[in-house]
């Protein structure tokens, strides 16, 4: 109701679906199956973090900003969906999880909210390729295995090299402890040999 009766919100939803159509076509049927799972959750983290129970100022106009930065920032995330790096083509996939806060918290409780993004090689045709994939999936898993409501983190990457002997990238892990001033960032380089691994 709150998209259709804002110009942008439905300007942003007609672009968010044209990004989102044009990633699933250049996907693998299990590429295809997995964006369907993460757009399927990213819609309910966005229903529920925009909730008017959650917003200071429980009116349209809030839950209008509210919506506005997570379609922006899922809009970036669909625009980065396929990478082709040293000929290889990685997708991108992501992982959205939302923890209502508790009955016992106060009212004005926010939701913990978990995103996880990590890539994977698309096709991989060689066993080292697929190790590759099943090794970033564990480290990222792993790194994610905290389900605090009471707390946000995001865990994303950034591919820095690709040969045929390697792959490097660094990854980023940021966690906001609901209450605190500020959050903590963390930020490592992962190499992975492909002849070795």
């Amino acid at each position: 109701k709150t998209i259709c009766t804002s110009r942008d919100l439905s300007a942003r939803d007609r672009a968010l679906a044209d990004s989102y159509a044009k990633a699933q076509g250049a996907l693998s049927d299990e590429g295809k199956k997995i964006l369907r799972t993460s757009q399927r959750q990213w819609l309910r983290l966005s229903r529920e973090l925009c909730d008017s129970r959650y917003l200071q100022k429980a009116e349209p106009a809030a839950q209008v900003t509210c919506l506005a930065q997570q379609y922006e920032l899922r809009q970036q995330q669909l625009d980065s969906a396929i990478e082709i790096h040293g000929g290889i083509v990685f997708r991108r996939d992501d992982h959205f999880r939302v923890f209502s806060p508790g009955q016992e918290k106060e009212p004005e409780a926010t939701p913990g909210v978990s995103v996880v993004s990590y890539p994977q090689i698309e096709t991989p045709v060689m066993p080292a390729m697929r190790r590759w994939n099943q090794t970033v999936a564990a480290k990222f898993e792993k790194m994610n295995a905290d389900d605090d409501p009471e707390t946000d983190q995001e865990i994303g990457y950034e591919i820095i090299s690709v040969s045929s002997r390697m792959i490097s990238l660094f990854i980023s892990h940021y966690v906001y402890p609901h209450g605190a001033a500020h959050g903590n960032t963390g930020r490592e380089r992962f190499h992975w040999l492909l002849d070795a691994g």
